[in-house]
């Protein structure tokens, strides 16, 4: 069994905007600290969070990004996530400049609201209003 399989599926759960507020909290968590006590090779371990990078949750996935480097620190090859983590931030950052050239909104919660670019399936930090 994947050394990963719980960290993935908790990479593609959406988060809501206390989570994002809470910033590296998530790091924290239960599913992550479970994850960090389990390694045994690093690299695999980046490869199978990488994987998931892509269909996880803009937040998350972000902050798994953040654990990657971590991993990197303890010994990982950075060639390992490094492809992923490049996709998933131009991504999110061209969603970003389009929602800004659109007008943007002026209070941080109206962002998961009003725009369903940002809110959708891989949403960064839906409101828990905004969920489906």
């Amino acid at each position: 069994m994947s050394q990963t399989v719980g960290i993935a599926w908790f990479v593609r759960q959406p988060s809501d905007l206390g989570e994002c507020r809470a910033g590296t909290d998530l790091i924290g968590r239960d599913e992550v600290q479970a994850f960090l006590g389990s390694i045994t090779d690093v690299d695999a371990a980046m490869a199978e969070l990488a994987a998931a990078f892509e269909s996880g949750d803009v937040f998350r996935a972000g902050m798994m990004a953040f654990v990657c480097g971590v991993l990197v620190e303890r010994g990982g090859s950075v060639t390992v996530p490094v492809d992923a983590v490049m996709r998933v931030t131009e991504r999110y950052l061209h969603l970003a400049k389009e929602f800004v050239a659109q007008g943007g909104v002026s209070a941080e919660d109206q962002l998961f609201q009003v725009s369903p670019t940002l809110s959708g399936p891989t949403t960064p930090c839906r409101s828990s209003s905004s969920r489906p």
